[in-house]
């Protein structure tokens, strides 16, 4: 059979298995993907991956901390399944830009998909792909979960927001097609989504079971056209979304379980031949509604090729249990599964390797990165690329041009002015960590830029008592900056302190993620970020240093 290099170089070659070769719990075990306890690699995860045959692991901010140490994480992951006999991991991660990204320490940040799509040139797409790429892939990651194409059309919508490249959808296409072939072409896999969209719910379907009630005439302009586009771009895998479509399923059924939206749509009338993947299988959309294991059974029989078994490992085996038994007993056929899993296994063929197949990827040419090697692709393990100087000066280009007046035009503060910074001191984010700073970022950007500036920590929603501290303080100020990190609404304090400000001369909102809370002010921005580069971008755009 075909032989290509492990991914780590700690092993010579792999093997690509024969599906037809594979008994139910080994095509059952590269079907899933799971997650894994800890910031490295145990003798229990060890054990857990070579009993169920385990085809791909997903990170997140509870495994990750740094670029180097989720390269020993991943490369412990990947050794132990070449230990184990196992065809090499499918290492997934979610590292979309913006504060959507799980690694956040030594890493590049450059702004929101939003901010990109904002410029309106999809060389800018192109860019951010290509840095978010190399440095997952320094990491040991070959699976990147962007770029979202769905289309923010709905304001309120509380999940995407930022996330999203806009509300138009040949942009939100344009866009993601660029960003698609930037990816792939560093020796990433890129995964569109969530299909068939998720940008005009008002639910979370994290939380909730969405619906979007549009007819198929609208889904077709709206909705399914940044998909297509992406995947003519040769978008390598899509993940689902736990949306309910009736005007494709009108049996109710969300688009993860519904043979009409992921094999009749998807696999026959558009003709994606790539991989498909759910949702995490532990949102509440699903396991509220149909339990993770008949889920994970349904998803499969629906068209899906690998079923996301999030959670801890008893709840994981217990989908690779329920999906093995349903290959032996014939309620999945063998011949579907077998076809999925040549999907993963192409994947893997495809893009676990230490350089591109002929035609995947451009050789560099004089003054190549030093990380890259001769054929182009960073190796895993490689961090030094990982907010490399290089990086860095992209980072601050996207960052700056992805500072966007929201009402009228962009303000300007004077040398010298004294500007009070409201802020959280502290992102909380109800599913993640958060590392940024805004509000000590924001504060040393000013002054850097010629500023006297303070800062004063709102918190995420200030009670009425320190909003009144807040504005009684502002006084003594010429400008004050009232920010905020929300994606969709404005939270009650932060309202009340904006109102207490507007008969300040000097009020000015701050989004520092998408521009949908500060709508309505006379006076207001958005950054499209909160990290450190796009406070500093932020700063160069009001006071006009180092600007165009």
């Amino acid at each position: 059979m075909q032989t290509t290099a492990h991914p780590a170089g700690f092993a010579r070659e792999w093997r690509v298995p024969d599906p037809a070769e594979m008994t139910p719990e080994q095509l059952a075990g590269q079907m899933v993907q799971i997650q894994v306890p800890g910031r490295a690699c145990t003798p229990e995860t060890a054990a857990f991956l070579a009993r169920y045959r385990v085809g791909s692991v997903i990170l997140f901010s509870g495994n990750v901390a740094t670029p180097a140490q989720a390269a020993a994480f991943t490369r412990g992951l990947q050794e132990a399944a070449a230990a184990a006999g196992l065809p090499p991991l499918l290492l997934a991660i979610d590292q979309e830009g913006g504060a959507a990204s799980v690694v956040q320490q030594g890493v590049s940040h450059p702004p929101f998909l939003m901010g990109i799509g904002a410029t309106g040139d999809a060389r800018s797409a192109a860019a951010a792909g290509r840095v978010l790429a190399r440095e997952v892939r320094a990491m040991g990651f070959h699976w990147l979960f962007a770029p979202v194409l769905d289309v923010n059309c709905n304001p309120a919508n509380p999940v995407i927001g930022p996330r999203s490249f806009g509300s138009d959808p040949d942009l939100v296409g344009r866009m993601g097609a660029a960003f698609v072939r930037a990816v792939q072409a560093e020796g990433v896999l890129a995964c569109g989504k969530h299909f068939p969209g998720h940008g005009d719910t008002s639910l979370d379907s994290h939380l909730d079971l969405p619906s979007l009630p549009h007819g198929r005439e609208r889904l077709e302009a709206v909705e399914l056209k940044p998909f297509r586009m992406a995947i003519e771009a040769g978008l390598g895998s899509l993940m689902t979304a736990h949306v309910v479509f009736p005007a494709i399923e009108p049996e109710g059924v969300p688009a993860t379980l519904s043979r009409r939206v992921l094999t009749d749509l998807l696999r026959d009338e558009m003709g994606y031949d790539g991989l498909l993947i759910t949702d995490s299988m532990v949102m509440h959309a699903i396991k509220e509604h149909y339990g993770t294991a008949e889920a994970a059974v349904r998803a499969v029989l629906a068209g899906a090729d690998m079923v996301m078994a999030l959670g801890d490992l008893d709840r994981a085996a217990t989908t690779l249990e329920a999906l093995a038994a349903a290959i032996a007993h014939g309620t999945i056929p063998r011949e579907r599964a077998e076809a999925s899993v040549r999907r993963v296994l192409a994947a893997k063929d495809r893009f676990l390797r230490p350089r591109p197949p002929a035609g995947d990827a451009a050789q560099p040419g004089a003054g190549a990165e030093p990380h890259r090697n001769a054929a182009g692709w960073v190796q895993p393990g490689d961090v030094a690329v990982c907010d490399s100087p290089e990086h860095r000066a992209v980072v601050a280009d996207l960052c700056l041009a992805a500072v966007r007046p929201v009402c009228g035009e962009l303000p300007r503060l004077k040398p010298g002015e004294r500007v009070l910074v409201l802020a959280p001191e502290r992102v909380e984010r109800p599913m993640s960590l958060d590392f940024s700073a805004p509000l000590a970022d924001l504060v040393e950007a000013l002054r850097s830029c010629g500023v006297r500036a303070d800062g004063r920590d709102t918190g995420m929603d200030p009670d009425p008592q320190r909003a009144a501290a807040l504005v009684r303080g502002a006084a003594a100020y010429d400008a004050v900056l009232v920010c905020c990190t929300e994606k969709a609404e404005l939270p009650g304090g932060i309202r009340m302190l904006a109102d207490r400000l507007a008969g300040h001369p000097g009020r000015i909102l701050v989004s520092l993620g998408s521009p949908y809370p500060v709508a309505g002010y006379p006076v207001a921005v958005c950054s499209h970020g909160r990290f450190r580069p796009s406070c500093e971008a932020l700063a160069r755009a009001l006071t006009g240093v180092g600007a165009p």
